[in-house]
């Protein structure tokens, strides 16, 4: 028959708790942060929250067809 000895818990030094606190606050959803190779793979002007020339067009388009619309029913 063996005697187990109790485990002692190993106390994490105040630099390591520091470290996970800030580990816990940018994970909050347990999402991974984008490595850089992520960002680098995201368009610049995704970034910058600004559309592509090409997006921007159909972006124009679509808004002045709903100003004809609304002319439109206006009209009629």
């Amino acid at each position: 028959m063996h005697i187990w000895k109790k485990k002692k818990h190993k106390k994490t030094s105040s630099k390591n708790k520091t470290k996970q606190n800030s580990t816990l606050k940018v994970n909050k959803d347990f999402g991974k942060k984008p490595t850089h190779q992520h960002r680098k793979i995201v368009s610049k002007s995704k970034r910058n929250g600004k559309n592509t020339a090409a997006q921007e067009k159909i972006l124009i388009k679509q808004r002045q067809q709903r100003n004809r619309n609304k002319v439109n029913a206006y009209v009629n």
